[in-house]
């Protein structure tokens, strides 16, 4: 049909309707090349497009709305391959037209739901640039122009569905500006909607499918704010209504990917919940259905980016549990899809992002099985990656913050290997970075998180090499901002463990008891403890005097997968221990290979 309207609009005497109609086929070949991954070729199509709807008169009000659906949808393809200035270019255009055609006298109702639509595609593209008031702003304007479309038409199918998508952006947006009982206001508001259109329209599936969407989003606010078994409801749900829909439907891939997502994310809650037994059938549940669709449809890369993420997910359960060869087997099979997917896709930001993510994950695991050697390089690669993503797209404020991250785990590894001096420029780097994160946008607790946990670790570095009054400093600093985060999100338990974490460390320090014990008390009031919490609940005794609980404790992170020698050899609260028999034994234990004969066979 394409070529067919091709050769139609080449003709001498073709006339501009001809031209449009190749302009509108050739959107749409556009869309399905994006979602076959074919990237350059689909960008070509968009380009082709815009070129098509750009040439026949301009008095026709079909072919402007065209061709700013075009540029709206070129804009937003445009923002998933990293390129966010010409997304917001093509956006500003096809707004500006769109603004024009909803201004004009009986303008019909769909020119301003397209407006909505590219201002709300705006605020994503503000928002993955970190961008987050902007952001805010642009979907609430959006929220504002559907309002009034509901308003006008009640019971309008797209009307409902429209707001209820706006209702979940601004959602968002709070959620990652720290207003976590805002943002639940908003998704409750949008799956109201979208439940009551479900209901009234059971026949439509991607009314489920949006219910899924927000019970995800809602879902993961509960979990990082604590509120663990509400979240599990949340997905539990989810996950029944997902489990009825492949069953009726097993041949739309789209139902068995929402599975697998659900499976993944209640894997997540469960783990939290300190269930990893719970936690691990369900992202194995997770992998196995991503595997069979990315056999079954190899073309999407959609499929392949869940999977690696499931299997990161995974990667992560069993390190915390103390199964080193298994992890090490999830993150470099995430490893291995991102480096497959990056080499396809060298322009899509995203894969890049994953996979240095994913050799970050890697490098923690082999650090902390006492690999330095092995995991030394997996930073290195994971920074040079941020690096050059920060450098290429400098508004986009997550590849910054994936940089500090992986600055502040090199230091970490240094300085357990006896290399302070050579770990205190890097984490100072990532205490500049993350301040000049949170100055920029204050209402972001990750990066205020962030930058507590590299000013704890720059205390570390300053400690060990001689600098006390400077850690203090550091461990003040970490210290304050840490109460501020803890009284604003009280149900987060990492801000807590890293509030432990900065006062036993500045006690240390400091010969303050006081600290220790506060810390002790906050570790001692959490729910579940990771390995890594009993060994800084171990090391709170060990600083009090306590060497018999101290030990106890020490063996009891080791059981559960805390098993760095070099961490217990460089953590100065344990000094007191390190002469005693048991200590020796248990270094002995922790530098003994998982598979000592493995060589050989």
């Amino acid at each position: 049909m394409l070529e067919t309207r091709r050769a139609i609009a080449s003709e001498p005497d073709a006339g501009d309707t001809a031209r449009a109609e190749v302009g509108v086929s050739l959107t749409e070949v556009a869309g399905l090349l994006e979602i076959a991954g074919n990237t350059d070729e689909a960008l070509a199509a968009y380009r082709e497009a815009e070129g098509a709807l750009s040439g026949p008169a301009t008095g026709s009000i079909e072919t402007r709305a065209s061709l700013a659906s075009c540029r709206s949808r070129m804009g937003f393809f445009l923002s998933t391959i990293g390129k966010n200035d010409e997304a917001l270019a093509a956006f500003r255009r096809a707004r500006a037209d769109q603004e024009a055609l909803a201004a004009a006298a009986r303008a019909p109702a769909e020119l301003r739901s397209d407006l909505a639509d590219t201002i709300n595609r705006i605020g994503r593209v503000l928002q993955n640039v970190g961008q987050l008031a902007e952001a805010e702003a642009a979907y609430r304007q959006a929220l504002a122009i559907r309002g009034e479309l509901y308003k006008q038409d009640p019971a309008s199918p797209s009307a409902r569905s429209g707001l209820a998508a706006s209702h979940n952006n601004v959602g968002l947006a709070l959620w990652k500006t720290g207003r976590s009982k805002d943002a639940e206001v908003e998704f409750r508001s949008a799956w109201m909607l979208w439940q009551a259109l479900a209901n009234d329209y059971p026949a439509v599936s991607s009314f489920r499918t949006q219910i899924h969407t927000i019970q995800a989003n809602l879902g993961n606010l509960l979990r990082e704010t604590g509120r663990l078994k509400d979240s599990e409801d949340v997905f539990g749900e989810a996950l029944a209504d997902l489990e009825r829909l492949v069953v009726a439907h097993p041949a739309v891939p789209e139902y068995r990917r929402r599975l697998a997502l659900v499976h993944h994310n209640l894997g997540q809650v469960l783990r939290s919940e300190g269930r990893p037994q719970n936690a691990q059938p369900q992202l194995q549940a997770s992998i196995a259905i991503l595997a069979d669709l990315v056999t079954a449809h190899p073309a999407v890369t959609e499929y392949h980016a869940d999977l690696g993420s499931s299997h990161s997910e995974l990667g992560v359960l069993l390190a915390e549990s103390g199964r080193v060869a298994g992890a090490e087997t999830e993150f470099r099979a995430a490893a291995n899809i991102g480096e497959a997917l990056v080499a396809a896709n060298p322009r899509v930001t995203v894969y890049r992002d994953r996979l240095a993510t994913a050799r970050v994950n890697l490098g923690e695991l082999l650090g902390d099985a006492g690999r330095p050697a092995l995991a030394e390089p997996e930073y290195r690669a994971a920074e040079a990656s941020f690096r050059e993503l920060a450098r290429d797209n400098p508004a986009v404020s997550y590849f910054r913050f994936g940089l500090a991250y992986t600055l502040v785990r090199r230091g970490i590894q240094l300085v357990q290997v006896g290399r302070p001096k050579e770990a205190e420029p890097i984490e100072r780097e990532a205490v500049e970075i993350y301040a000049g994160l949170s100055e920029k946008s204050p209402s972001v607790p990750d990066y205020r998180d962030g930058l507590a946990t590299a000013l704890t670790n720059l205390g570390n570095v300053l400690l060990a090499n001689g600098q006390a009054a400077g850690a203090r400093d550091a461990y003040d600093r970490a210290i304050t901002l840490c109460e501020h985060l803890v009284k604003e999100n009280p149900k987060v338990p990492s801000y807590r463990i890293n509030l432990a974490g900065s006062l036993r460390r500045r006690g240390l320090a400091g010969h303050v008891p006081d600290d220790v014990r506060n810390a002790l008390v906050i570790l001692d009031g959490l729910q579940t403890r990771s390995p890594a919490a009993w060994f800084e609940t171990a090391c709170c005794h060990a600083t009090l005097g306590d060497a018999t609980r101290a030990f106890k404790l020490l063996r009891q992170a080791a059981d559960l997968g805390y098993r760095n020698p070099h961490a217990y050899r460089a953590e100065a609260a344990l000094k007191s221990l390190k002469d005693r028999d048991n200590f020796q034994l248990l270094m002995m234990d922790l530098e003994f290979p998982d598979q000592p004969f493995a060589r050989f066979e």
